[in-house]
């Protein structure tokens, strides 16, 4: 039994020393609540259509306010895989309503003659319509996608026609003093638990040692006493012998 409670103890003891270690080390993510913005999350990027502002004519440039309003780390939409280009056709016909056409954070960098995304990386995925597009002005060339079926189109950076606006932005870390005061409240009751559990441990122990030696000493306190009471029935049987 005595060894089931002392079990039990280090297992309790074990148990809050891990989660003291492992609370700080969770780091939780959440998409932007800075705006109304309808953010939807896909693996570690979150986007957002303005909706309300899909009814007006807006160059690639004003777009890209709008999305850096949306959030401190937003910016048009750049599509890096087919995964991602499919999600954000499924997103857009179940949750969003619109125009057939959103902007894509892309432009011409006449420095090294390739097309971009705005954050700098080059367009390793495409998925360009196979209609013919009008020529244009390398600087003036960006790109829409069409919502329907997720085909994109190069079209000039200033002129559009009700084109929507698809926002990303990275996950932003769960609010830092939230996070604190978490691990702190963990962190005390780990230290409360650990330190009651020492205490019960303690004096469990003192009391088994007690229980222990009270036995040994009440037998060796009673032996002399029994002994007398032996040698005093045999003075008696002698006198009586004796009287005989």
């Amino acid at each position: 039994m005595q060894g089931v409670k002392r079990a039990s103890v280090l297992l309790l003891c074990c148990s809050s020393l891990y989660i003291v270690f492992q609370a700080p080390s969770c780091v939780c993510l959440e998409c932007p609540s800075e705006t109304n913005a309808s953010w939807k999350p896909y693996k570690n990027r979150c986007y957002a259509f303005l909706d309300e502002f899909s009814k007006h004519s807006l160059g690639i440039e004003d777009a890209r306010e709008l999305c850096r309003a949306s959030a401190s780390s937003a910016d048009l939409v750049s599509v890096k895989s087919e995964e991602e280009n499919m999600f954000l056709v499924n997103t857009y016909r179940t949750n969003w309503q619109g125009p057939e056409e959103v902007w894509l954070g892309m432009f011409y960098d006449t420095d090294t003659d390739t097309l971009k995304w705005f954050d700098n990386s080059n367009v390793s995925y495409s998925n360009w319509t196979k209609q013919h597009t009008e020529d244009l002005p390398l600087a003036e060339i960006c790109a829409v996608m069409h919502i329907k079926y997720g085909h994109w189109s190069k079209v000039n950076c200033e002129v559009s026609s009700r084109t929507g606006i698809i926002c990303e932005a990275a996950f932003s870390k769960f609010g830092d003093k939230k996070a604190l005061i978490s691990v702190l409240v963990i962190m005390c009751v780990t230290f409360v638990s650990i330190s009651t559990t020492v205490l019960w441990f303690l004096c469990e122990r003192k009391r088994t040692s007690v229980e222990s030696a009270s036995p040994e000493c009440h037998s060796t306190a009673q032996t002399p006493h029994g002994d007398n009471c032996i040698l005093l029935e045999s003075e008696e049987l002698e006198h009586a012998a004796e009287g005989v």
